[in-house]
């Protein structure tokens, strides 16, 4: 396991000058397109905003999808993979009634309020980013359900379940929109999450697929639109990693003014609800979810005043190094 191949690495892994990355591909997922390179997918070297970034996930209709990730070689990392493997010690009871066992750990861990990453100012969001589905994740269905609750992977694959990768889709009922997880032409990866009792009927072909190494599929193309996505990504996730840090620092500081206020009567505490409002006076909180704006390739929108009167941002320094700062980008192993 990951787990193992980092608790055990010699001591000078962790050095600041290398921080390699590695990715972590479930056996039931197929490389479509090999020429896509694995730096694309990481933070740019050049923002520090990002340097802590160790973690990149995606995720689908049942959360964060841990069958397929990128992992910075971290002390953060091993602690972070240390919980999820003792998940079943310290929540031996959600265990009874979890679904995914490793995926409900790392959803636990990462996103619950009761994580011990909760009570970091930015609950822990700060050491990790939720990326879009189809940079290493695609699915190879665009609905798991159709219309009537009939599941997907309840069947053996037939020629109209057998995507093309453009976007014409089983009809399945739910009106053919098309889903952020849904493979396309030029993907690197398909994952059959899910399909484990009648896996081999749905992975035979897309194996044939792979192996024949289609020019619509396999090609260099695909590089050039994953860069200036990744590179929307990031710009994006940069500025809401400002605006999150600025927001919870604002909200303790106003938890902390209001906590001194016990001088002779007995202190009035400002309801959650209240401190966040307070907050947002100074600064915008964090909502704009990345992943969601990378694949549609635009911009975020200004932020705005409480009258709607557009605000001036200052200019982020997106192009300062690391140097100094004892931090250093994601690299992947060779």
């Amino acid at each position: 396991m990951v787990i193992v191949s980092l608790a055990i690495s010699p001591p000078d892994i962790y050095s600041p000058s290398t921080n390699p990355a590695c990715s972590w591909f479930d056996a039931d997922t197929v490389v479509l397109n090999p020429y896509t390179p694995l730096e694309i997918f990481l933070p740019p070297e050049s923002n520090e905003e990002l340097s802590n970034v160790n973690l990149l996930m995606a995720s689908n209709w049942d959360g964060l999808n841990s069958g397929a990730f990128a992992l910075r070689i971290h002390p953060w990392s091993v602690s972070m993979l240390s919980a999820i493997l003792a998940y079943p010690l310290y929540q031996a009871e959600m265990l009874k009634t979890d679904r995914f066992r490793d995926q409900s750990a790392f959803q636990w861990f990462l996103q619950a309020k009761d994580s011990p990453l909760a009570e970091t100012p930015m609950a822990g969001k700060e050491n990790w980013a939720e990326v879009p589905m189809r940079w290493f994740n695609s699915l190879p269905v665009n609905n798991a359900f159709t219309k009537r609750w009939d599941w997907v992977f309840a069947h053996n694959m037939t020629g109209d379940l057998f995507d093309n990768g453009t976007d014409k889709v089983f009809p399945d009922g739910k009106g053919g929109k098309i889903n952020p997880w849904k493979v396309m032409q030029g993907d690197m990866i398909v994952h059959f999450a899910g399909s484990m009792n009648v896996r081999d009927s749905w992975m035979g072909p897309w194996l044939e697929r792979a192996e024949a190494r289609l020019p619509e599929w396999a090609n260099a193309t695909r590089q050039e639109t994953l860069r200036m996505e990744a590179a929307i990504f990031w710009g994006v996730t940069a500025k809401d990693r400002v605006r999150a840090r600025a927001w919870a620092l604002e909200k303790t500081k106003n938890q902390k003014a209001s906590s001194s206020k016990t001088l002779g009567a007995s202190t009035k505490t400002t309801p959650p609800s209240k401190m966040s409002d307070i907050a947002g006076k100074q600064a915008v909180e964090p909502g704009t979810r990345a992943s969601e704006v990378a694949h549609k390739a635009v911009e975020p929108p200004p932020a705005k005043s409480s009258d709607g009167k557009k605000v001036a941002e200052t200019p982020e320094k997106s192009e300062s190094t690391n140097t100094g700062s004892g931090k250093r980008p994601m690299k992947f192993k060779s």
